[in-house]
């Protein structure tokens, strides 16, 4: 990929979170569930550097908190949080 490529995929993914986001809102998810997925898309989407959103990439991420030593319980947390907009930009993610 290119700097021009990294630059457009980082932008892409910022809005694509933005949106999730604002759909959470709409279907009343609780400030403190929001907050929790922003936090930890924050983390997915700065681990993704270049690469593309994608299940695979999810699964990559997943299994890199795993190699890292983070608890079951925090795999699960960001499993939790990523599934479903994974969901809303149309990616099935399956474990």
């Amino acid at each position: 990929m290119t700097p021009e490529t990294d630059i457009t995929t980082q932008a892409t993914t910022i809005a694509q979170i933005s949106g999730y986001e604002n759909q959470l809102y709409l279907q009343d998810i609780t400030w403190p569930t929001t907050r929790v997925y922003r936090r930890c898309l924050k983390t997915f989407h700065t681990w993704l550097e270049e690469r593309p959103v994608s299940a695979q990439t999810a699964k990559e991420f997943l299994a890199d908190l795993r190699r890292k030593g983070r608890q079951p319980a925090t795999i699960k947390l960001h499993y939790a949080a990523i599934r479903p907009f994974l969901a809303y930009l149309g990616i099935p993610l399956k474990l």
